[in-house]
């Protein structure tokens, strides 16, 4: 199935190189809501120009005035005169430039993104910060990326979950991929290049400190944490952790992967924690340089020995691995996220993701990435949902269907302004499916860095899914003590039916709040964590039949009920 991203073109152009302006009125299509209106720049600032060079070769400039619509100018690229360009403004305020020889291939085997102008700027893949373009290649059994699409392509490193190879294309050199493009058969491409990504750029999934409903103020958050010494702290007691160690279950023998910034494995709640380090992001070593990485796996499974164990994980006694797949700044790609994804899903039974890339429909290679992970390893991988607040905003690879996608809510069970509501967007289903904990979350502190309030030079607070998420992996960590033949489904199952019930729709909080004390205790779990029903289509209103543990189902007898046949 095509992957799908948010947004359709709401108005657009027929040229033949040349300039085009969004038509009159585009300005207020958008209707107050998104980004602005497509006409006056929307997504992009005013007063700025931008140039772009396509997968094609081709070239687009794009100037934005206030108060204006942007202009657009297209220029062929070597050897491809006389080409058409349908310009299109989605109601988000992109711009969307599509050679017309690139059409049919478009939403098949090529990414629309590589078109869509105003994302290749957000991305930062505009011509002045790159000369080449990110790509992942998705290929048939043998083909050689580089030799089968011009000759000119970087191949970066081999992605075998999704049987696909990073690469660059040097913009100079566009041309020539193009000109292996254009005259390729449908047969031809679904035999040969299954499908042409854009490697997008991943990030770490903490809300920033003046997001509403995010963090307090240090010295807030410092009082907070002297009224409450030599005490554990109220996120722990709220998920039920220490009724599960009391029921004898730590999190000893289990391991957790942790994906993120990197770590400080001198901090002293880390200390002898970590069983393994690696490195798939652009920075020099695995050292955590951002605050971020360091920050989750301390709430996954500290010691809180910093803290006298008041600051303790979810799973104080698991063990962790710790793949650095952002850099320090805290972004990476999606070709580095999924190399993390593969180590470490042969090493460790739960994988956390607090990290993530814009909304989609769940086919885009990251997640594709996850699902198959899931299957061939029997390995859960624990992703945020997200801190852009919207309704069908839960970004890859949450969007996944396999992953276990968390939202946040603050100390009284209130969704957090900020945690990314559902459904799923494209292929709708439930996103997230549990909530937990995630505002003015104090864990350990990286050395030498200031994310989130500092409150000493062992830890800080800080809001995000980010910070939910690692709660929900330590839980799944004790789980795993106690049941090691588990499956990820079952996991899923046990975690989601045991939530306590929170107020919301089920599509901003799932089934509700962690509670890992009834996941630890329950007699019985249930096979899926959020059954999908299938979808009604108005006005006819026939539901499609819907699946039960990858099942298709049948009536009961009464006829009055879907059950597992």
């Amino acid at each position: 199935m095509r992957g799908r991203r948010i947004g359709r073109a709401l108005l657009g152009a027929v040229v033949v190189g040349g300039v085009i302006a969004a038509p009159p009125g585009a300005a207020d299509a958008d209707g107050g809501g998104g980004n602005g209106g497509a006409g006056a720049a929307g997504a992009l600032p005013a007063g700025r120009s931008w140039t772009v060079t396509l997968l094609t070769g081709d070239v687009v400039r794009v100037r934005t005035v206030k108060g204006r619509p942007p202009l657009v100018t297209t220029t062929p690229g070597k050897g491809r005169t006389n080409r058409m360009f349908r310009t299109s403004y989605r109601p988000d305020g992109h711009v969307v430039v599509t050679p017309a020889d690139m059409a049919p291939l478009v939403g098949r085997v090529l990414d629309p993104d590589l078109f869509d102008v105003t994302t290749l700027i957000q991305q930062g893949y505009d011509d002045a910060r790159t000369r080449e373009l990110p790509l992942i290649v998705q290929r048939g059994n043998g083909v050689r990326p580089r030799a089968a699409l011009g000759g000119t392509l970087r191949e970066t490193r081999d992605l075998p979950s999704i049987g696909a190879v990073a690469a660059r294309q040097p913009k100079k050199d566009a041309a020539r991929l193009g000109a292996s493009l254009a005259p390729r058969t449908r047969t031809k491409a679904a035999n040969d290049i299954r499908r042409i990504w854009l490697d997008r750029r991943i990030r770490a999934s903490s809300a920033p400190a003046s997001a509403p409903g995010a963090a307090q103020t240090a010295t807030s958050a410092f009082a907070a944490r002297t009224a409450q010494a030599a005490k554990l702290d109220r996120n722990l007691s709220r998920i039920g952790a220490p009724a599960a160690w009391e029921a004898g279950v730590t999190g000893r023998g289990v391991k957790v992967a942790v994906l993120d910034t990197g770590v400080d494995a001198s901090h002293p709640d880390l200390k002898g924690r970590i069983a393994e380090t690696a490195n798939f992001s652009e920075a020099a070593d695995a050292v955590d340089r951002v605050g971020h990485g360091t920050h989750v796996a301390s709430i996954v499974a500290g010691s809180g020995a910093g803290a006298g164990g008041e600051r303790r994980g979810v799973a104080p006694d698991a063990s962790l691995l710790v793949g650095k797949v952002l850099d320090d700044e805290g972004y990476g790609t999606e070709s580095s996220v999924i190399a993390g994804m593969e180590w470490a899903a042969s090493r460790a039974k739960v994988v956390n993701m607090s990290l993530g890339g814009d909304p989609t429909d769940g086919s885009d290679p990251l997640a594709q990435a996850l699902d198959r992970l899931t299957d061939r390893h029997g390995t859960l991988f624990v992703a945020a949902a997200g801190n852009t607040g919207a309704v069908s905003s839960v970004g890859s690879p949450g969007s996944a269907d396999a992953a276990l996608t968390v939202g946040a809510v603050d100390g009284r069970d209130r969704l957090a302004d900020f945690s990314s509501r559902g459904p799923r967007t494209g292929r709708y289903a439930a996103k997230p499916e549990i909530v937990a904990p995630g505002v003015d979350i104090t864990a350990a502190r990286a050395a030498g860095t200031s994310m989130g309030d500092a409150l000493d030079a062992h830890y800080t607070s800080a809001s995000g899914t980010s910070m939910a998420t690692p709660h929900v992996a330590g839980a799944a960590a004790l789980l795993l003590q106690k049941h090691p033949g588990w499956t990820p489904a079952q996991l899923k199952g046990a975690l989601v039916g045991s939530a306590s019930a929170v107020d919301g729709d089920a599509y901003e909080r799932g089934a509700g709040r962690l509670d890992v004390a009834a996941a630890v205790t329950a007699p019985a779990v249930s096979l899926q964590a959020a059954p999908h029903l299938g979808t009604s289509a108005h006005p006819g209103h026939a539901p499609s039949r819907p699946t039960c543990a990858g099942r298709r189902v049948r009536r009961a007898p009464c006829g009055s009920a879907w059950t597992c046949g």
